[in-house]
C-alpha cells in the first residue's frame, strides 16, 4: 500500500485527510472512492456517504432490505406508498432528505449524523451540497479536505437540483471515468503523487501494468 504516514498529530477520529467525490448519478463515484480506498489501504482509510443515515431512515420507516437501498437497482425500483403514490426509491430517499432538512431547519444535517472511524483518510462518495463541505470544515478544522469531481462521458443528469448545486464549483481536482478502472487508478496516483505520497504497493504496482485492464 502506499507509505503515508499516521503523523503524531493525528487523534482518534479527526481524519487529516477528508476526500469529498461528486459527480451526476452514475457517473462512477462509488467506483473511485473505492480505487482511492484500495491504494491507501484498509488500515488507513474508510469509505462512507452522507446518504448513509437517509438510507438508514428510510429503510426502518418503510421496513426495506436496507442493502437494497445501495444498488442502483434498487434505488430504480418503483415501489406504491401507503396513500397510493407511485415513486422511485431513489426519489423517496430525495423526499426523506429534503424533507428531514426543512423539518430540522438544518440543511446540514445529514452531514452532522455521519462520524469518521479512526482513520488518516475518511472518503465520502456522494458530496451534492456545499452545506456539507462547510459543516466538515467547521466540525474538521485541522482536517485537510479534498475536493474531486467524477466525469463520465455520456452521463445525462436529471433536472433534480440535487444533481447540480455543485456545478459551477472549482474542484480541487477532476477524474475522468471513461470506463476503464486501470485509468481511474492512474489519474488517482498522479493526484497522491502530487501529495507527495511515493511510495506504492507491489500489488498496485501490478495493477497499473495491467495490459488487460477491467472496464465498468
Amino acid at each position: 500500500m502506499w507509505g503515508i504516514p499516521v503523523l503524531s498529530t493525528h487523534r482518534m477520529n479527526v481524519p487529516e485527510h477528508i476526500w469529498l467525490i461528486s459527480g451526476y448519478a452514475g457517473s462512477g463515484k462509488d467506483t473511485v472512492a473505492g480505487i482511492l480506498r484500495n491504494i491507501l489501504g484498509d488500515a488507513l482509510s474508510a469509505t462512507a456517504s452522507f446518504a448513509g443515515a437517509v438510507k438508514d431512515e428510510v429503510a426502518a420507516v418503510y421496513d426495506f432490505d436496507r442493502a437494497v437501498l445501495d444498488t442502483q437497482e434498487g434505488k430504480a425500483r418503483h415501489i406504491k406508498l401507503a396513500d397510493g403514490r407511485r415513486t422511485t426509491i431513489r426519489d423517496l430517499l430525495i423526499h426523506h432528505a429534503e424533507t428531514t432538512k426543512q423539518k430540522t431547519g438544518d440543511a446540514a444535517i445529514w452531514a452532522k449524523r455521519i462520524a469518521p472511524p479512526a482513520v488518516a483518510h475518511w472518503i465520502l462518495s456522494d458530496w451534492r451540497f456545499l452545506e456539507e463541505l462547510h459543516s466538515l470544515q467547521a466540525r474538521f478544522p485541522e482536517s485537510r479536505i479534498h475536493t474531486v469531481r467524477v466525469l463520465r462521458p455520456g452521463v445525462h443528469p436529471s433536472a433534480s437540483h440535487t444533481e447540480h448545486q455543485l456545478d459551477a464549483f472549482v474542484y480541487e481536482y477532476t477524474i475522468e471515468n471513461s470506463g476503464s478502472l486501470l485509468y481511474i487508478g492512474t489519474q488517482i496516483s498522479r493526484i497522491l503523487e502530487h501529495m507527495d505520497v511515493t511510495n506504492m504497493s507491489t500489488a498496485h504496482m501490478q495493477f497499473l501494468r495491467s495490459e488487460a485492464p477491467p472496464s465498468i
